[in-house]
C-alpha cells in the first residue's frame, strides 16, 4: 500500500539530453509513484515538445512542458516557475538523477511534521556517481540494497559535502527566503546559495 504523502509536492526539472537522462527520470518518477500517494510535478524544459517524456509519464505525475530556447538550463529561473504549482505544506526539490531511498524520505517528512524543523536533507552530504556496469545492474533490478552494498566500488560525485540533489522543506519557509536565486545561471552554485540563505534566515536544518 502506498504511504500517504499528500502534503508533499515533489518538483523535478529536466531536460532530456541523453537516453540515460530519460531512463533516470523514468526510474525516479516510477519509484515515487510506486511508494507514495503524493504530488509529483515534472517540468521538461526544451526547444520543442516531442511528447516522448509526456507519453511515458502522463499517468504517473503532473507533466508540464516549458518552451525554453536557452542553450544553458537556467535551473533557478525554471524551478521558480515550477514552484507556482505547489499547493502543499511541504515541497521536495529533487534532481532527475537521484536514486530514491523510500525510508530516508519518510523519515525526513516525519521530522518536518513532528519536530521543529524547516529543512531536511535525507542524506549525509555524500553523493555517489553510479556509472557503467553498476548502473546497468541497478537499472535491471532497481535494487537500492545493491547500491548500498557496493558503495566501495563507486566514485564520489564530488570530493566535498554537497547540499543539493534532494531536500525537503516547509513551503512557507521556502517562500520566506525568496525561493531560488535567479542570479545563478546554470546549476551548481545555486545549491550552496540556497543553503547559505537557509542559515542566514535561522531556519532549522537537519
Amino acid at each position: 500500500m502506498k504511504v500517504n504523502l499528500r502534503d508533499v509536492s515533489f518538483l523535478i526539472l529536466v531536460r532530456i539530453d541523453s537516453i540515460e537522462r530519460l531512463e533516470n527520470i523514468c526510474v525516479v518518477v516510477n519509484s515515487l509513484n510506486h511508494f507514495f500517494d503524493t504530488n509529483i510535478y515534472v517540468m521538461e524544459a526544451d526547444k520543442y515538445n516531442n511528447k516522448i517524456l509526456y507519453r511515458m509519464l502522463k499517468s504517473k505525475c503532473k507533466y508540464i512542458f516549458h518552451e525554453d530556447r536557452d542553450y544553458v538550463l537556467h535551473k533557478t529561473k525554471l524551478l521558480n516557475i515550477l514552484t507556482k504549482y505547489v499547493l502543499t505544506e511541504y515541497v521536495c526539490l529533487l534532481d532527475a538523477d537521484i536514486v530514491i531511498d523510500k525510508d530516508a524520505i519518510l523519515t525526513s517528512v516525519d521530522m518536518l511534521r513532528n519536530q521543529n524543523l524547516d529543512v531536511v536533507y535525507p542524506y549525509n552530504g555524500t553523493c555517489y556517481n553510479v556509472q557503467n556496469v553498476m548502473r546497468d545492474i541497478f537499472m535491471t533490478h532497481k535494487s537500492l540494497r545493491f547500491l548500498k552494498n557496493n558503495t566501495g566500488k563507486m566514485d564520489f560525485l564530488y570530493n566535498y559535502r554537497v547540499v543539493g540533489g534532494i531536500l525537503i522543506l516547509r513551503y512557507e519557509k521556502y517562500n520566506l527566503i525568496g525561493k531560488e536565486n535567479e542570479v545563478h545561471y546554470g546549476w551548481g552554485n545555486d545549491d550552496y546559495d540556497r543553503y547559505t540563505r537557509f542559515k542566514n534566515n535561522n531556519l532549522q536544518i537537519k
